[in-house]
């Protein structure tokens, strides 16, 4: 007024949108504040004071206004209408098609997307929603087709949100990208039974492949029967079917996998570890299906409990195998660990295929157990999903075992992590 000069950070705006702005903002911020109307004409002028105090300092000063409006908006039922009051219905219907109050509604459009869960493609603000950005446990329920309270169980087991969370269902919000493969996943789920019959098992089987880590179900949640991811059990039958040798009905010198288990008295895990290393053939009856028609050679699984002669003969398994049965896929790097010096095993001489291999004994895996944690035996010592594992585990930012520059995948240092789920 006085030389005609603005130095604010509203000089590049608008006079008429920065004064209404200043005027709508400054109201909300009295109203949150508990400053009670009195004389219109002062109530007025307090709310221009107020909002002109903070929007002469410029959009980071607008969005920490912005942002704490909405704090302040804890019921159950305050939308984002509810918690701007007048600014956001001003906006809406008033000013949302004028480009002098684009940047005011745009920082507006931020501060709700960043705090309440917008669905992808609704209007806000006279601007259809790219994406959506949060999700609540009510929203999230309804895209997975489940009780809000169910949804809430899903959603602490992966790390999404706390139990303690004291906010209302609707205002419990989490990021919806990380958790979106979990909510398509949340009504494929089915049951033993459904798992079972998809994968041709029977109901001991799957027990001992779920007991043994060769399968895991995607939940733990108590209050659900749907634990299983159909493709888990089709991958895996899958898996052992590109395996297989034809084998004759009446062919005696085979036996069924869990036949084999309880035979010989050792882990499943072991067994199916064997077979994928090539140590134990895997065949099929051609009148069964599924899992239950898969056999083994009764030699090899002979093997897995022989003896080695000697007054120091100890069980031992391959490294290729031990790394397998805890999840590490990448036998070329687990190898190479080995041979690094970072793991206890030794070399040994196999009969059937005429080569050297690396080998650990029960000793050498309780010291890897000792020292490394992988995804996998997490997800078994803490009883967490893996996809709850490795959400935390990103969160944290934990990283890798390394030694000398180079990595050995997802092995990490028992020491290093243990405190981020405890």
């Amino acid at each position: 007024m006085e030389d005609g000069n603005d130095t604010t950070a509203l000089a590049s705006r608008s006079l008429y949108a920065g004064t209404t702005f200043c005027r709508l903002l400054g109201g909300e911020l009295l109203r949150i504040d508990g400053v009670e109307p009195c004389d219109p004409i002062n109530h007025l002028r307090l709310a221009q004071a107020a909002g002109f105090e903070v929007a002469r300092q410029g959009d980071e000063a607008i969005r920490g206004a912005l942002y704490r409006i909405a704090a302040c908006a804890t019921g159950k039922l305050d939308e984002p209408n509810a918690a701007f009051g007048e600014l956001f219905t001003k906006f809406k219907l008033n000013y949302c098609d004028d480009a002098a109050f684009a940047p005011f509604i745009g920082l507006l459009r931020e501060c709700i997307l960043d705090v309440w869960p917008v669905a992808a493609g609704e209007d806000l603000l006279g601007t259809p929603t790219a994406e959506r950005r949060l999700h609540s446990i009510v929203t999230a329920a309804d895209e997975a087709g489940v009780s809000p309270a169910l949804a809430k169980q899903f959603l602490v087991e992966a790390g999404a949100i706390t139990r303690s969370d004291p906010r209302p269902d609707g205002r419990t919000t989490f990021p919806a990208a990380p958790y979106r493969d979990l909510l398509s996943m949340i009504p494929r789920l089915v049951q033993n039974g459904e798992m079972r019959r998809r994968m041709g098992a029977t109901a001991v089987e799957l027990k001992t492949l779920e007991e043994g880590g060769v399968l895991t179900p995607r939940t733990r949640v108590p209050t659900t029967r749907a634990r299983w991811l159909v493709e888990d059990g089709l991958i895996f039958i899958a898996e052992l079917q590109a395996l297989v040798s034809p084998v004759a009905p009446d062919d005696g010198e085979w036996e069924g996998i869990q036949q084999a288990k309880v035979r010989h008295g050792v882990p499943i895990a072991q067994i199916i570890a064997a077979i994928r290393s090539g140590d134990v053939r895997i065949g099929r009856r051609t009148f069964a299906e599924g899992y239950r028609s898969f056999v083994v050679a009764k030699m090899d699984t002979n093997a897995l409990r022989a003896e080695p002669s000697g007054p120091i003969a100890e069980e031992v398994i391959s490294v290729a195998a031990f790394g397998r049965s805890i999840g590490l896929r990448d036998g070329g790097l687990f190898l190479a660990m080995a041979d690094a010096g970072h793991i206890s095993c030794r070399s040994q001489w196999n009969a059937k295929t005429q080569k050297s291999q690396l080998v650990m004994t029960r000793r050498d895996i309780a010291a890897f157990h000792s020292t490394y944690l992988t995804t996998r035996t997490i997800s078994i010592e803490y009883g967490l999903h893996r996809n709850a594992v490795r959400t935390i585990l990103k969160m944290k930012g934990a990283l890798p075992f390394t030694a000398y520059g180079r990595s050995y995948g997802m092995v990490f240092l028992r020491g290093d992590i243990e405190r981020h789920f405890t």
